[in-house]
């Protein structure tokens, strides 16, 4: 029994040992300008390990802006990342002005010239990495916005979708490759400004931008972005349209119902959640035309549910109405 309690204790002792004996290891990052070779000050620096086999991590994330805890390089262009573990490594850094490096949407250009840059770091390393940057980057602010007999107000919860345009062409269809770039909702909360600004782009750069919010027709736009400027990009909601939808909604079982609009092109106008049992709800800003009404009341322990189908035809500075009854 005593020689088994030495053994245990022997293992545990090794255990313990290997850990803490292993070396920590530092990135010490240098960034400059590449037309002048002087060193930035004030540049975003992520650092993020590679995990094999696997994507690189996006790291487009406006909240670090408002964050107290923000990697920055010194006035000699400098950072350093203490107390790091070995292995495969990537950086990325973005400075309002300068095209960013390292972007993460690049991991999906078809382009072979393009791809993310990684290095590796061994135990107990100091790798020292310069980088360097462009100036012209230009970027987007994405605002949205509602008119009603108030005024001109924000809204600041929605979802937010950017994609962007390949700068490469699919042989097969002779279009440009078009993937996500940002893809999060926009809550009043953490933007507590009501927008945010997408930065580090290269000038000339194509986006498709789509905003989102529930009872709100689902809007789209294309952009491009201007060298060493931040654009507004704005979506405004009429709320004293009188081309509207107001939907009226009946039920007797079921934990809610789901409702999606869409147009005539099948498009997916915007959807509602109905979660009390007989509501009213009004689906303004809507251009004239015809559209349909997908129902779908969700029934406890019942894996199917009941759904319905409605044609409507939304005119022209009037509010139409329709109901839906699931009795």
């Amino acid at each position: 029994m005593k020689r088994i309690y030495i053994f245990m204790v022997l293992i545990l002792f090794i255990l313990n040992f290997s850990t803490f004996s292993r070396v920590s290891s530092q990135v010490r990052i240098t960034v400059k300008d590449m037309d002048s070779g002087l060193p930035i000050k004030g540049v975003h620096i992520f650092l993020s390990g590679v995990e094999k086999d696997e994507y690189h991590p996006c790291v487009i994330d406006p909240r670090y802006e408002y964050s107290e805890k923000v990697d920055k390089t010194d006035g000699n262009g400098e950072f350093v990342f203490k107390d790091e573990w070995s292995g495969e490594k990537y950086i990325y850094c973005v400075k309002e002005g300068y095209v960013s490096f390292n972007p993460c949407y690049l991991e999906n250009e078809k382009d072979p010239e393009y791809g993310l840059k990684t290095f590796r770091i061994n135990e107990g390393e100091i790798k020292v990495v310069v980088v360097k940057m462009k100036k012209g980057g230009g970027g987007l602010r994405v605002l949205l916005k509602k008119k009603d007999e108030s005024g001109i107000s924000p809204i600041t919860d929605y979802l937010l979708y950017v994609d962007k345009y390949s700068k490469s062409i699919d042989p097969k269809t002779g279009k440009k490759y078009l993937y996500p770039v940002f893809n999060q909702p926009i809550q009043k909360l953490i933007y507590h400004k009501g927008y945010i600004d997408l930065k580090g782009f290269e000038a000339g750069e194509e986006f498709v931008i789509r905003v989102e919010k529930e009872g709100l027709p689902t809007r789209t736009k294309n952009f491009v972005v201007k060298e060493g400027k931040i654009s507004d990009v704005t979506f405004l909601y009429d709320y004293t349209s009188k081309t509207a939808l107001k939907i009226i909604v009946n039920y007797e079982e079921g934990s809610g119902v789901r409702i999606n609009l869409f147009n005539e092109l099948s498009d997916d106008i915007t959807s509602l959640w109905i979660a009390k049992k007989n509501s009213t709800r009004i689906i303004p800003d809507l251009i004239s035309g015809k559209y349909s009404i997908h129902a779908a009341v969700s029934i406890p322990f019942i894996k199917e549910k009941i759904i319905k189908k409605i044609s409507v035809y939304v005119k022209k500075d009037e509010i139409t109405f329709v109901t839906i009854n699931f009795k």
